[in-house]
């Protein structure tokens, strides 16, 4: 009897651990799957390099600005710098700003540094495709009334630069001197670029 005992006290021990360990398994397996499919969306999902979009406001005078980005990311953070062309402006304007991924959404905010400018606004891009999607909020604040605009149809396209351009914007200088050198790097990723349907094109809310 006492032997019985022993053999169904055993096989009940057994079992148990059995358990325990096939659950730890499934536990352990469950969360490197979902640590892994959270590494891999924010691995795809990768901002650094040099990027180029245009943007349009009110006091742009009809015209787009075409912006081409550096973005530096360590982790989930991320920092960048851009250079906005416009035709009325003799220089670009230079912005640097901040953000975060999370599950592959991009949300940053932007500035000039200056402290005597005005300039800032946010963004929000997630990839689609083969370029960064999103929409952009900034207040106008060179318009006759300063309204906040926002961008729903943003684009930015990976970019190709030379050595030299890396090296300019590098220093905290612009890679090309003008609106048209701009241009012509946004048509080279993106041909069919017209003026008559921005991308970009953002309204009063």
């Amino acid at each position: 009897m006492e032997f019985l005992e022993n053999v169904t006290q055993s096989f009940f021990a057994g079992a148990a651990t059995s358990l325990a360990s096939a659950l730890l398994l499934l536990v352990a397996t469950k969360g490197v799957q979902s640590l892994s499919g959270r590494l891999s969306l924010d691995r795809d999902f990768d901002l650094k390099g040099y990027w180029v979009g245009r943007c349009w406001l009110p006091s742009y005078g009809g015209d787009e600005a075409i912006e081409i980005w550096r973005y530096w990311r360590t982790g989930p953070k991320v920092r960048f710098v851009f250079f906005a062309y416009e035709n009325a402006r003799d220089k670009p304007l230079r912005c640097v700003g901040r953000g975060i991924i999370r599950n592959g959404t991009f949300s940053a905010f932007y500035y000039e540094p200056r402290t005597a400018s005005y300039e800032s606004g946010a963004l929000i891009l997630r990839f689609k495709g083969m370029r960064l999607n999103g929409a952009y909020a900034q207040f106008d604040v060179k318009g006759e009334h300063e309204e906040l605009y926002v961008g729903k149809d943003y684009q930015q396209h990976r970019l190709s630069l030379t050595a030299m351009q890396k090296l300019k914007m590098f220093f905290g200088a612009p890679p090309v001197p003008t609106h048209d050198a701009a241009r012509s790097l946004l048509m080279s990723v993106q041909p069919n670029t017209g003026t008559d349907q921005l991308a970009g094109q953002s309204k009063p809310i």
